[in-house]
């Protein structure tokens, strides 16, 4: 039997989009006969920006967790100074101009490298150790964020050389993060960073990372000849989160949905204009924006003076709530910072939903939507060409003309396919 230990610091009870693509491949590993362990930090003291309790109903009780002690600096930072002023996933809630999060930030970057979860380290790798030993695991699993996983993994791949197979899953950038500018580093800090990613980047035995963007990133990180071990592993969607899902359509209005994070950096104004144009031009409609999750201040007052009373914003919920908001929408909007990039977690599920969406930010998720004829994604300079798909659908809405997305594409991005993949390929 295969065995694998997953290390991750996000799990449930910790919410949020990074938990989602470990606690989906840990269930249908063990479905398909790997014997799955998984290593994380001890809830009760852990520093998550937001807890999911509902998560824990979705742990497989055939894959066997473990939890540590840990050290957060976090958790004292933030009743010093309040949560508020911790960031939060993504950054969102950092501002080039804010003071107080400016300075959070510096210190954040040259007293802590990678991250300030670098305290979960030797309790994790002690841990680790253990259970190596004892169950004889020949696949490790190290997911980041937060980097400083990474050098768990880094850690015991130089202890136990060719008896194990590190696998460095990277879901986001390094040292090339978007937020990266934000964070303040020193010249030296930066310098120490960057290392610590060479060095998980040459030393791994496999890299997996989202989209060819990442890929090519990471690639560019060392003068060795690592392309043939970095592979694209995207997300999935989980079928049974669609089970049983409430569905109840206000035919009276069209509603459009967002959920997840949304940080200055995201840049969907050109959709604000689209969906502001589509509410004059057809004024006798009700045409309502819901947004679901993090939202910085920036971005609510933009849409309250675009849309007035037509928008309405909802603080994270659970995923399965989050589900239901996408399954009861219209049309499904995403955003990504730039115009590069890979393809967000949460548009597995927005297929998924069966709705039509729109992307700003072209990047992998273009190729996605397009393979799977589930909508389209424009950049920031397609302001009429967004309007032009905007209205198309909205039309198509009116006059109920058939959703029709490839389903033999759609199935193929499920976690369970995914799992599968894995199996046939790296875990051999």
């Amino acid at each position: 039997m295969k065995k694998v230990l997953i290390i991750t610091y996000y799990w449930p009870p910790s919410g949020g989009a990074g938990v989602q693509r470990w606690l989906k491949l840990s269930k249908y590993l063990a479905k398909q006969g790997v014997e799955v362990h998984v290593l994380t930090v001890d809830p009760s003291k852990a520093s998550y920006t937001t807890v999911d309790e509902r998560l824990n109903n979705d742990v497989s009780d055939k894959v066997k967790v473990y939890t540590t002690d840990t050290f957060e600096p976090l958790n004292f930072y933030g009743k010093m100074v309040g949560k508020s002023n911790v960031p939060k996933s993504g950054f969102s809630n950092v501002s080039k101009h804010g003071f107080k999060m400016k300075v959070t930030a510096s210190i954040r970057s040259n007293f802590f490298i990678p991250d300030p979860r670098k305290g979960w380290g030797k309790h994790a790798l002690k841990k680790a150790k253990d259970l190596i030993n004892k169950e004889g695991i020949q696949h490790v699993i190290t997911t980041s964020p937060p980097h400083s996983v990474q050098l768990i993994g880094l850690k015991l791949k130089r202890q136990y050389g060719e008896s194990i197979k590190w696998i460095s899953d990277l879901r986001d950038p390094w040292t090339d993060i978007y937020y990266y500018p934000l964070l303040n580093h020193s010249f030296y800090s930066r310098r120490i960073d960057a290392k610590y990613e060479k060095q998980v980047v040459e030393e791994c035995d496999v890299l997996l990372t989202l989209g060819e963007t990442f890929k090519q990133t990471f690639i560019s990180k060392s003068e060795l000849p690592i392309e043939d071990k970095v592979i694209l592993f995207s997300n999935g969607y989980d079928p049974e989160d669609f089970e049983n899902i409430k569905i109840q359509p206000d035919d009276s209005k069209y509603t459009i949905t967002y959920t997840g994070t949304m940080a200055d950096s995201y840049e969907p104004q050109i959709f604000f204009n689209a969906v502001e144009k589509l509410s004059k031009k057809y004024s006798d409609d009700i045409i309502e924006f819901k947004m679901v999750g993090s939202v910085t201040d920036l971005i609510k007052e933009e849409l309250i003076q675009k849309l007035g009373d037509r928008v309405s914003f909802t603080p994270s919920v659970s995923h399965p709530e989050a589900v239901t908001f996408m399954c009861n929408a219209d049309l499904l909007f995403v955003a990504t910072p730039g115009d590069a990039g890979p393809v967000p977690g949460k548009i597995f599920e927005y297929i998924a939903a069966n709705k039509p969406i729109i992307g700003v930010g072209k990047g992998d998720t273009a190729d996605v939507l397009e393979k799977t004829q589930t909508g389209k994604a424009f950049s920031r300079t397609e302001g009429s060409e967004i309007f032009e798909y905007l209205e198309k659908l909205y039309l198509n809405y009116k006059n109920n003309v058939p959703f029709t997305p490839i389903q033999k594409e759609v199935d193929a991005l499920s976690v369970a396919s995914n799992a599968k993949g894995m199996i046939d390929s790296f875990l051999s």
